[in-house]
C-alpha cells in the first residue's frame, strides 16, 4: 500500500488532514502522546479546554500548540463529514514531526536565528463500535432458528474485529 507522504497508511474509510504549523515540536509531541489512539470527540474537547485555559498537561496549557491542533481537528471533522462519515465512535490517530528549518532574517537575529516549524498529521479511523453494530445487523439478517448458529456467527465476526 502506498503512503503518499502520510505518516499513517490511509484507506478509503478514513479521513485525514495535515498541516505545517509554527509551533514547538516538543510541545506538539507531548499533546500528541495524550490524544493519539483515543476517541476523536474526547480528544477534541481536551485540546479545546487546553486552548481555553481550563485543562492543563503537566501544569502547562500549551496555548499556541493547542490552538493549531484544535484548528487541524476542526478541519479533520469537516473532511470526515464531507466524506459521509459519522464522527461519533471514531478513533483519532495523531502525529507531530519536526518540520523544515527556517532561518530568521538578519534584522531580528536577537530573537534567534532558527524558527520552529512542525508537521501535524491527524487521521480519523472508524472505531470498533461501528463494526460491532454491523455484526449485530448480520446476525439479525440471518434469522436463524437455532441459537447455537447465531452464537457461532457472533464469535466468528467479533474475532475478526
Amino acid at each position: 500500500m502506498k503512503n503518499n507522504g502520510y505518516t499513517f497508511p490511509i484507506t478509503k474509510e478514513m479521513a485525514s488532514a495535515k498541516t505545517t504549523a509554527r509551533v514547538s515540536t516538543k510541545s506538539s509531541k507531548t499533546i500528541a502522546k495524550k490524544i493519539n489512539n483515543k476517541n476523536f470527540l474526547m480528544s477534541k474537547t481536551l485540546v479545546e479546554k487546553m486552548f481555553l485555559g481550563k485543562k492543563s498537561l503537566n501544569g502547562k496549557y500549551y496555548t499556541k500548540t493547542s490552538e493549531a491542533i484544535f484548528k487541524l481537528l476542526k478541519l479533520l471533522e469537516a473532511n470526515a463529514i464531507s466524506k459521509g462519515m459519522s464522527v461519533e465512535g471514531t478513533e483519532l490517530l495523531f502525529s507531530a514531526h519536526m518540520g523544515p528549518n527556517y532561518r530568521r532574517s538578519r534584522r531580528k537575529q536577537h530573537y534567534g536565528t532558527k524558527m520552529k516549524i512542525t508537521h501535524l498529521h491527524a487521521v480519523i479511523k472508524p472505531g470498533k463500535v461501528k463494526k460491532i453494530k454491523t455484526v449485530i445487523k448480520k446476525v439479525e439478517k440471518k434469522k436463524s432458528d437455532k441459537p447455537d448458529t447465531a452464537a457461532k456467527v457472533i464469535k466468528n465476526e467479533v474475532g475478526k474485529v
